[in-house]
């Protein structure tokens, strides 16, 4: 789990590093009275997770240009590859055994619920990467229904590709009456990749977003404002006053195809619907419209129904969003599934008021927690990636505002004490942190327990001399008590035959053990036994 914090309850204006399971877990077993108290709950969760897309996504940047070659660094975001391992394993058995024994009325029953649906995927989808990819979800999303309020509302983002699945399971944790929308949104406007051979299939140019509440009682205000061109086109008249206005009289009777209405059917000043199905307003509210001036009777002694911009909350979209263009420009922070500031501009005004808190627990670059700041709500934003964290999330919002100062990071051990308590509170959190200290470019293994010795790795982006299509850079971290044995192991790992290992970093937490240096003259002869490389048109040795 994350470095321990001096207050462990959920902080506004926070972007927490690690996995967003320990601190959502965290956050809902540690002073959960406080949490109520200081009224720190999420007003609306919107996660944009990996969508089990068995594929690896890179953040990119650039590095400038030398003399010989420009280039664009680039590091893995995260992966999106999912296997049915240990861990998975162990996933599925707990989100079974925490459904048994609980009865419907009990504040935990959706866990019963969740039980029985990946039981069914279970038969399903038996001992796949889709079901170890469900069941990372499941718990999660169980975790945010706790921390979101009574009146909150969460919007999960996916992809065709497990969107049915996680429905069952949004149904489970939420209910299936708290189920509002299935939203599409065009990502691109054409799907046309200029492939050579013949398409197998439609294109693939949309995501779903799914709209969940906790109750009944939840904010919405489902509308975007005009554009000037939309804005001109509707209020296209003048009264005399000079006030523009639309023409609204078209919604002053019922239709006939609506059936009788008899408490509608009525005269007033001389005006009724010949159809029984009668006006579309009491007579009590048609008098008040009529003395405020929104419903007028004409020189030619017609009735007209008018609409103030003032009285038009907007333009709703419904639920498929094709006017919402994917990130482009200085928008643009390097992330291959990027989410544009529109989008979420779009849910957050939706369904939050100015002050209300926002929480993304897969936030990634920061499009959520930038478009809520922007916004005027309090943000909460958790990423896996210690780069990302310290050096994109924190710089955008700097850009649009806040100092480094106003900026909560939490979750990055601070010293080497923290450090230390890291790695005995959870030993694979240790790994990732230290790997991705390194170098940005380092990602720990996703699955870290049979890793054969290998922690986490990163690739050249230009390949080394005299070591063919090798690029690999391999990491093992350690913890622990060092042997001999451990070091001669990951030396094999750089040099086997099959190996795609240019070089290794080994890290060690401990310098001294018991007063002695950890690492001895063996183990530092096997160290210097390694041959160095050189990158092509690099100076350096390593």
């Amino acid at each position: 789990m994350p470095a321990k914090q001096k207050d462990q309850a959920m902080q506004p204006a926070s972007i927490y590093y690690g996995d967003c399971v320990h601190h959502l877990e965290q956050w809902n077993s540690h002073n959960f009275e406080l949490l109520a108290s200081a009224r720190s709950l999420a007003d609306l969760i919107y996660l944009d997770p990996p969508f089990n897309s068995n594929a690896d996504y890179n953040i990119l940047w650039d590095k400038g240009t030398n003399a010989e070659q420009g280039h664009t660094a680039q590091a893995t975001a995260f992966t999106d590859i999912w296997e049915w391992n240990a861990n998975a394993i162990e996933r599925v058995q707990l989100l079974k055994k925490a459904g048994h024994n609980i009865h419907p009325g009990h504040p935990k029953y959706p866990l019963r619920r969740v039980a029985k649906v990946i039981e069914s995927l279970e038969n399903l989808l038996p001992e796949t990467g889709s079901l170890a990819y469900l069941a990372y979800m499941a718990e999660r999303l169980a975790f945010c229904r706790e921390l979101l309020k009574d009146t909150g509302s969460i919007y999960l983002h996916c992809d065709p590709s497990m969107s049915h699945y996680l429905k069952l399971i949004m149904d489970a944790v939420f209910g299936v009456k708290n189920f509002r929308n299935e939203i599409t949104w065009r990502r691109t406007v054409s799907d046309q990749k200029g492939s050579q051979y013949a398409p197998k299939q439609w294109g693939n140019n949309t995501d779903i977003i799914f709209f969940y509440t906790k109750s009944d009682q939840y904010k919405l205000k489902p509308y975007r404002p005009l554009t000037k061109e939309e804005f001109d086109a509707k209020f296209n008249k003048t009264d005399k006053d000079g006030r523009k206005y639309r023409d609204d009289s078209s919604s002053l009777f019922r239709a006939k195809s609506m059936g009788p209405r008899p408490n509608l059917c009525y005269e007033w000043k001389g005006f009724r619907n010949p159809s029984p199905a009668g006006w579309r307003l009491c007579k009590e509210r048609l008098e008040e419209e009529y003395q405020k001036g929104n419903i007028v009777i004409r020189e030619d002694g017609k009735l007209e129904r008018r609409q103030y911009p003032e009285d038009y909350p907007g333009f709703k979209p419904g639920n498929f969003w094709g006017d919402v263009p994917p990130a482009t420009g200085k928008e643009r922070r390097g992330f291959q599934t990027q989410k544009p500031l529109k989008l979420l501009k779009r849910i957050i005004q939706a369904s939050t008021n100015p002050g209300d808190v926002v929480l993304d627990p897969f936030c990634g670059c920061g499009t959520t927690v930038v478009a809520a700041h922007q916004l005027k709500r309090q943000f909460v934003g958790i990423d896996i990636s210690l780069y990302t964290v310290q050096n994109i999330v924190r710089t955008w919002l700097t850009e649009v505002g806040l100092t480094r100062e106003q900026i909560h990071i939490a979750g990055i051990p601070e010293d080497m004490a923290q450090v230390r308590q890291l790695a005995e509170d959870d030993k694979f959190a240790f790994e990732s942190f230290a790997v991705e200290l390194c170098h940005p470019g380092f990602k720990a293994n996703v699955h870290q327990r049979k890793d054969g010795g290998i922690d986490g790795k990163g690739v050249l982006l230009h390949p080394a001399e005299g070591f063919e299509n090798r690029r690999e850079v391999i990491v093992q971290c350690k913890a622990g008590k060092l042997n001999i044995e451990q070091v001669r192991s990951f030396a094999w790992n750089i040099t086997k035959p099959k190996s795609n290992a240019v070089a290794g970093v080994f890290i060690t937490l401990e310098n001294k053990v018991e007063g002695k240096k950890v690492w001895t003259a063996e183990m530092q002869k096997i160290a210097r036994s390694l041959k160095t490389f050189q990158v092509a048109g690099a100076a350096e040795k390593y």
